[in-house]
């Protein structure tokens, strides 16, 4: 696919099923089931939506550190969290979008952390405080060092 291609994610996995979403190439890796179901995938949209992709479009990679295949930027710059009050904390979601799962938080307390140094669609991939792998809105974020 080109990168400025897509991939649609259907409500079941038939060719003529309602389209939820779309599996955007510049979005890069994804999570999603391990192994296909009679030639489709169940994943979620870059919206964050539940779907189902066809399995000839996608190539499955190594999983990440956790158990989610989920392969996002390098976490090579550092953050604070910002505009949020001292005791209060940033949701990190699934995918770089609101409505996308909670996985975890960011908490003010917690300090410095690492991020992806560019945002995607407003959102920096970073780690959760208990260590998940998620997004959170850059606009609460602060970068402190890196490009």
């Amino acid at each position: 696919m080109r990168a400025i291609s897509f991939l649609n994610v259907r409500s079941a996995a038939k060719p003529r099923a309602h389209r939820v979403g779309k599996l955007k190439v510049a979005d890069g890796r994804f999570a999603g089931a391990c192994q296909p179901t009679k030639g489709w995938v169940a994943v979620n949209s870059s919206q964050g939506k539940p779907g189902w992709a066809s399995a000839k479009y996608l190539r499955k990679t190594k999983a990440a550190q956790s158990s989610s295949t989920e392969i996002r930027p390098a976490l090579a710059c550092t953050y604070r969290v910002s505009r949020v009050h001292a005791n209060g904390f940033l949701n990190v979601r699934s995918a770089a979008t609101p409505h996308a799962h909670r996985v975890g938080k960011l908490k003010v307390a917690d300090g410095r952390f690492a991020g992806a140094c560019q945002p995607t669609k407003g959102w920096v991939a970073v780690n959760s405080s208990q260590g998940k792998p998620g997004w959170a809105s850059a606009k609460y974020l602060r970068k402190i060092t890196g490009k």
